[in-house]
């Protein structure tokens, strides 16, 4: 009679056991807050932040205080480009987006736009089809790592951004690598920002 009364309890004790719902669900665990771009407090209306990492490991931040843009011009064929001018304490970045002339800016600029490595040249801006988004220091040293080269990776722009509380004209979110030559890559990364830019 005890071996009867034995088996209830064990059957229930394992329905019990293997029936529990798992509390450590990756579903309980409250939602990370979604990272926004790193404009730090106090910074200013308008202003760049930008981390470089350097081929051989060393890394700086650099600084700015000061967007310039969209200034444009005419292109072949009715085409045109748009530039913004980053000045950091460093170097003065330029990033221009050439299109075709029946795209309203307002409309191309905003977006995520891989970048070309490479120049685009004006005698080759006569039928262009599609946005040539580039990323470039003009004038650096000959010694600099940003000579003569265009950077690849991403540049994302967002018109109207509200970042902690503050309204943004022009925010752009940066990741591009510089490469001009052998042992002379390096990593930009960062935001740059202007709440009064003329679109």
């Amino acid at each position: 009679m005890k071996q009867h009364f034995f088996y209830p309890f064990l059957l229930l004790g394992f329905m019990v056991l293997t029936g529990c719902p798992n509390n450590d669900d990756d579903d309980d665990q409250p939602t990370p807050p979604a990272t926004q771009p790193a404009i730090a407090a106090g910074s200013g209306p308008q202003g760049a932040s930008f981390d470089l990492r350097y081929a051989d490991g060393t890394e700086e931040t650099v600084s700015g205080e000061l967007v310039v843009g969209w200034q444009g011009g005419q292109l072949l064929g009715q085409n045109r480009y748009r530039v913004a001018r980053i000045f950091t304490d460093l170097e003065t970045f330029f990033f221009r987006v050439s299109m075709p002339g029946e795209i309203p800016s307002v409309d191309a600029l905003p977006g995520t736009h891989p970048l070309i490595p490479f120049p685009l040249l004006s005698e080759d801006t006569g039928s262009l089809d599609m946005l040539y988004p580039e990323f470039y220091v003009p004038g650096a040293d000959s010694d600099s790592p940003f000579h003569d080269s265009y950077a690849e990776g991403i540049i994302e722009i967002t018109r109207d951004a509200e970042v902690a509380g503050t309204d943004y004209s022009v925010l752009g979110e940066v990741d591009a690598v510089f490469n001009s030559g052998e042992d002379d890559e390096v990593r930009v990364s960062g935001v740059f920002w202007n709440i009064d830019f003329t679109w």
